[in-house]
């Protein structure tokens, strides 16, 4: 029984080490589609009164310059304007990030990353999900 325990402790140490392995440091661009909501006008474009449907995404491209362990440094961009990004990968594997007015919370799916960005102000509000890959 002991072995047996100590077996699967192993197993997830392994799996949980692996989190904290992931080598983020590049440039992820967004491929495919972009789901989700949005209203109001950003600095990345006037979306006033649209709602989001598959097909409308804007490209946008996250550049990790450095990474230390599970924290991590780049830059979130689109088309008009790029903004400084600071994240964490968590124990579990989930990837946090926050820029200078909205939080991520993304996800790898084998060598692609799931990335949703949320942000909320007097102006505008936007809810979206992307999958990206790097280059």
């Amino acid at each position: 029984m002991k072995k047996m325990s100590l077996a699967v402790l192993v197993v997830l140490f392994i799996f949980t080490g692996s989190a904290f392995a992931q080598d983020l440091v590049g440039k992820w661009v967004t491929i495919g589609s972009s789901w989700g909501a949005r209203d109001g006008e950003s600095d990345h474009g006037d979306h006033t009164g649209e709602s989001w449907t598959a097909g409308m995404g804007m490209i946008m491209t996250l550049e990790i310059e450095k990474q230390n362990g599970s924290a991590f440094h780049g830059k979130w961009c689109s088309q008009h304007e790029c903004e400084d990004v600071v994240g964490v990968i968590k124990s579990n594997g989930e990837i946090r990030m926050a820029d200078n007015d909205g939080y991520f919370e993304a996800g790898m799916i084998g060598d692609r990353m799931e990335v949703c960005y949320f942000e909320a102000d007097g102006k505008h509000r936007i809810a979206v999900c992307r999958f990206m890959e790097k280059e």
